[in-house]
């Protein structure tokens, strides 16, 4: 089964609202602003966050499982670490809001 697949999935059941407050505009949350010290908490889980997937896409791809994460669910999340000033284009290569992945490219 897709790793990369598996987490996102996760975060995007479980996770997604915490990020409620630094999420103006993101489709399905809501806004509340967030105190300097939770943004700062919010943005060391997205980037933990990012470490797992590097390793959840190293393993995906060394079983030949390559891009078969949800689009849907990519897409929520790049948005919501832009947000947080994380960059996830050395996971999830994309040229805009619309496409976050081109198909093919590692």
């Amino acid at each position: 089964m897709c790793t990369v697949s598996m987490v996102t999935d996760y975060w995007n059941q479980n996770d997604r609202n915490k990020y409620n407050g630094i999420a103006q505009g993101i489709g399905g949350l809501n806004y509340n602003p967030v105190s300097r010290a939770e943004f700062e908490q919010l943005r060391k889980e997205m980037l933990e966050l990012k470490e797992l997937l590097k390793s959840a896409k190293a393993y995906d791809v060394a079983t030949n499982q390559h891009n078969c994460e949800k689009e849907e669910n990519v897409k929520v999340l790049i948005r919501v670490a832009k947000a947080l000033d994380v960059d996830f284009e050395d996971i999830f290569i994309y040229s805009d809001q619309t496409d976050p992945r081109q198909p093919g490219k590692e």
